[in-house]
C-alpha cells in the first residue's frame, strides 16, 4: 500500500477523533486539547474507511458500506 494513502488515512481519521466534541458545537479557542474523555471516532471515519475500501478492492460503494 502507498505510504501516501496511508499517511492521508491516518491524518483523516486522527482529525475526525480530535474535531468529534466539537462536532455540533464549535470551538474558537486555538489552544483546545487533541485528545480527551469526549474524544471519539464517528461515522465520518466509518465512511471514509469503506470509501477507502472500495476503492482499494474495486468494490461498489453499497458494498462497502
Amino acid at each position: 500500500m502507498n505510504p501516501s494513502f496511508k499517511s492521508i488515512m491516518r491524518g483523516a481519521i486522527t482529525g475526525d477523533v480530535i474535531g468529534s466534541p466539537f462536532e455540533y458545537h464549535g470551538c474558537r479557542n486555538p489552544d483546545f486539547p487533541l485528545f480527551s474523555e469526549e474524544s471519539h471516532y464517528t461515522d465520518d471515519t466509518v465512511c471514509t474507511i469503506a470509501i477507502a475500501d472500495a476503492i482499494l478492492h474495486n468494490k461498489t460503494i453499497e458494498d462497502a458500506l
